[in-house]
């Protein structure tokens, strides 16, 4: 997966934490708009592209992880109502350039990550109970028989 698509996630209201891998560079037009239980979400090192509204009005987005070291480029409105509420966690090595580049620096705090920081990407090995969902909520019988991302326990999964 090299992309987080237009809508991928927009307005789900059962998501609570992302993890990003490292393999994406893109995160696509309002692909987490409005996923107002959001808390946590960790961008990985490859991400070079955050477009308008990616997210924009996770009210409770309070810890925003990312891991590359050369700031993406975003618009001011990528991250529209969370400057003040949201903690923006960066490299070390790249603070500096994070608090003096747009719309990064809007931010109004900006700390460097700390060595317990690091990105688990959610991954199902062995059936877990419950129902999975759709990304658009549809619930499945079973376990998913097809890779992709999936819900379960509101939290997101990844089928390889």
């Amino acid at each position: 997966m090299t992309s987080i698509e237009d809508y991928t996630f927009y307005k789900c209201s059962s998501l609570t934490s992302i993890s990003i891998p490292n393999s994406v560079t893109n995160i696509g037009y309002e692909a987490f708009h409005a996923c107002r239980e959001l808390t946590s979400a960790s961008i990985g090192k490859s991400v070079t592209n955050i477009e308008m509204e990616a997210f924009s009005d996770c009210n409770k987005l309070a810890d925003l992880y990312c891991y590359a070291e050369s700031v993406p480029e975003a618009v001011d409105r990528s991250f529209a109502y969370i400057y003040a509420t949201c903690t923006l966690h960066v490299p070390e090595v790249s603070i500096n350039d994070y608090k003096t580049t747009l719309p990064w620096s809007n931010f109004s705090k900006i700390v460097a990550l700390s060595a317990e920081d690091g990105i688990d990407m959610p991954t199902v090995e062995e059936e877990e109970s419950g129902t999975y969902y759709t990304l658009d909520g549809r619930p499945i019988g079973g376990k998913p028989t097809s890779k992709g991302l999936y819900i379960i326990g509101g939290k997101k999964v990844v089928i390889k």
